[in-house]
C-alpha cells in the first residue's frame, strides 16, 4: 500500500477517509462500472473520495506500466496548479499496487457544474458567460494544456470564474500546443454546450470568445462536430453489448444475457420461466431461430434480427426517439443452431388499431389529434436521421397519447436520403385506413417534413411516396388474393 499527500500531515486523513469509504460509512455520490465517488464531511469542510477500479486487459496493462489512475490525476493536478490554472484541489491518493483499486481524495470544488448552470441562464447573461468561457479555454490552451475530456460536466463555475475537474486525460506541452489538440477540446466542449442549451445558436458567442474573428477555424470545428456527434452515438449505442455503467452481460443456464444492470435479477427469473416453456404474462417476448450451421456463423459474427433490434433501441433512446422499452436480449447456441429471445414492455395497441377504433366510434376530433401526433412523430424521426425500413402503421405503437417505434430490427444504421424518406412515408400512407382523405394525408406528411433538410424537395418526395404506396397496396392485395384464395372480379 502506498499513500502520498500534498502535505505529510494529511496522509492520515487520506487513509482514514479511504477506509470509511470502503467500509460504507460515507455517502455514495456516484457508482459506475469502473468508478465510485463518495462525499465526506470533516469538521466544516467537504471532501470527495474517488475510487478507480481497472477493468479489462488494456486498462490493467496501463495501470502496471503508467501507475494507477489516482496517482496520474494527483500529479496532473499539481502540474496544472504550477501553471496557475484553477482546478480541483487534491489532498492525496492511496493505492494498493498492481491492478488493485486506487483512491484519490480531493477537496470539494466550490461552485456548480457548467452543464447544470447553462439551461437556467438566458439571454444576455448566457451570452456573456459563453464568451468568457471561450476566452478561458483559449487561456488554458495557451498554457500548453490539453484537457482531453472537456465538456460542461468537467467545468465548475462560481461568480464568473471557471475551474477544471477530472483531469486524468490531460496532456502538457512545453512549447506551443498543436492545433489538432485545441480543436478536439473545443469541439468536445461545443457539443456539450449544444446539448445543455438545446440548440446550436448559442455556440456563436462561445466561438467569438475563443476564435475572435478567425472564421476558417470555426468552419473546421462545425465540420468536426458533425462527425464527432455521429461517432459518439455509435459508440454509446454499442454499450448495451458490453459491461458498462448501465448495462451488463453474463451467462446463465446456457443463455448469454444482455440487459440493464437494474433488472439483472429479473432477467435471471425470465430465463427460468423460458426453461419451463412459458412466457412472463406482463412482458412481450419475440423469438427467432436460425438453424445450424448458418446459426453458428450468425452467433460468431454477432448477427441476428433481435440483436439488431436490441442495439437499435439503445441508439434511438440516445437520439431521443420514443421506442417501446427493450428490457433484455438473450441468445442460446446449441447443436441445432442459434435461438434469440427479446423481452420488451407490452404496448397498449398499434397505431392502425387506434385509428380503426376512432373511425368506428365516429370520434372525428380525436382522429384529427391522432393524425397530428403521427406527423410530429414522423418529423422527429426524420430530424434524428432515422431510417426505418418497415414503418407501417402496425409498427408504430401507442402508449396513451405517446407514439413509439416498434419492430426495431428494421431500423438501419444508414442515414436518410430523399428516396428513403419517401419510402417511409409510402409505407405509412399505404397502411392507414382508406377512409382517411388524400388532402389530410398530404397535409400530415408535408408537416412531417417541415423544418427538416428535405423541405425544399417536399413535392418530389410526396409524389414519389404516392407512387410507392400505390405499388405497395397492389402487392398487399395480390398477397391476400394468393394466400386467401380470393378470386378476381
Amino acid at each position: 500500500m502506498r499513500i502520498e499527500a500534498k502535505e505529510g500531515s494529511q496522509k492520515e486523513l487520506v487513509r482514514r477517509m479511504v477506509e470509511d469509504a470502503c467500509s460504507g460509512r460515507l455517502s455514495v455520490r456516484k457508482d459506475s462500472f469502473s468508478k465510485k465517488v463518495w462525499a465526506a464531511e470533516v469538521g466544516n469542510e467537504w471532501f470527495i473520495v474517488k475510487g478507480h477500479y481497472p477493468k479489462g486487459f488494456f486498462e490493467k496493462l496501463k495501470y502496471l506500466l503508467l501507475g494507477s489512475r489516482s496517482r496520474r490525476e494527483f500529479y496532473k493536478i499539481a502540474a496544472l496548479q504550477e501553471r496557475g490554472l484553477a482546478c480541483a484541489e487534491a489532498i492525496g491518493f492511496l493505492e494498493y499496487g498492481g491492478t488493485h483499486p486506487s483512491y484519490l481524495v480531493l477537496r470539494k470544488t466550490k461552485g456548480t457544474e457548467l452543464g447544470v448552470v447553462l439551461p437556467d441562464v438566458k439571454g444576455v447573461q448566457r451570452e456573456e458567460m459563453l464568451r468568457k468561457l471561450g476566452e478561458y479555454v483559449r487561456s488554458v490552451h495557451s498554457c500548453g494544456v490539453f484537457h482531453g475530456d472537456l465538456h460542461p460536466g468537467n467545468i465548475f463555475v462560481e461568480d464568473g470564474r471557471f475551474c477544471l475537474i477530472d483531469v486524468q486525460k490531460t496532456r502538457f506541452f512545453k512549447k506551443h500546443m498543436p492545433d489538432r489538440y485545441a480543436i478536439r477540446d473545443v469541439t468536445s466542449l461545443a457539443l456539450g454546450i449544444e446539448r445543455a442549451c438545446g440548440n446550436s445558436e448559442v455556440l456563436r458567442t462561445f466561438f467569438e470568445g475563443y476564435f475572435g474573428n478567425e472564421e476558417g477555424m470555426r468552419i473546421v470545428i462545425e465540420s468536426l462536430m458533425r462527425k464527432m456527434r455521429q461517432r459518439r452515438i455509435l459508440s454509446r449505442s454499442a454499450r448495451c453489448f458490453k459491461e458498462s455503467t448501465e448495462f451488463c452481460k453474463f451467462r446463465f443456464r446456457g443463455f448469454k444475457i444482455f440487459c440493464r444492470r437494474s433488472i439483472k435479477e429479473q432477467a435471471i427469473a425470465w430465463v427460468q420461466i423460458l426453461l419451463s416453456l412459458s412466457t412472463p404474462p406482463d412482458k412481450f417476448l419475440k423469438v427467432r431461430s436460425y438453424g445450424a450451421p448458418l446459426g453458428w456463423f450468425r452467433a460468431l459474427l454477432g448477427k441476428g434480427e433481435l440483436r439488431r433490434a436490441w442495439g437499435a433501441a439503445n441508439r434511438l433512446s440516445i437520439l431521443g426517439v420514443p421506442t417501446v422499452r427493450h428490457l433484455s436480449y438473450l441468445r442460446r447456441v446449441s447443436l441445432l443452431g442459434l435461438k434469440e429471445f427479446l423481452f420488451m414492455e407490452r404496448a397498449e395497441k398499434n397505431f392502425q388499431e387506434k385509428v380503426h377504433s376512432l373511425i368506428m366510434e365516429g370520434d372525428a376530433e380525436n382522429l384529427r389529434k391522432a393524425t397530428e401526433r403521427v406527423a410530429s412523430f414522423l418529423n422527429r424521426l426524420i430530424k434524428a436521421d432515422v431510417y426505418h425500413k418497415d414503418l407501417k402503421a402496425q409498427n408504430i405503437l401507442t402508449d396513451g397519447d405517446l407514439l413509439e417505434v416498434g419492430d426495431l430490427g428494421a431500423v438501419s444504421k444508414r442515414g436518410l436520403s430523399e428516396w428513403r424518406v419517401a419510402s417511409m412515408i409510402a409505407q405509412l400512407n399505404a397502411s392507414l385506413p382508406s377512409c382517411i382523405g388524400l388532402r389530410v394525408r398530404e397535409r400530415v406528411f408535408l408537416r412531417a417534413i417541415q423544418g427538416t433538410r428535405f423541405w425544399a424537395k417536399r413535392r418530389l418526395i410526396w409524389n414519389t411516396a404516392e407512387a410507392l404506396s400505390e405499388g405497395r397496396k397492389a402487392q398487399w392485395v395480390e398477397l391476400v388474393r394468393r394466400e386467401g384464395g380470393i378470386k378476381g372480379g
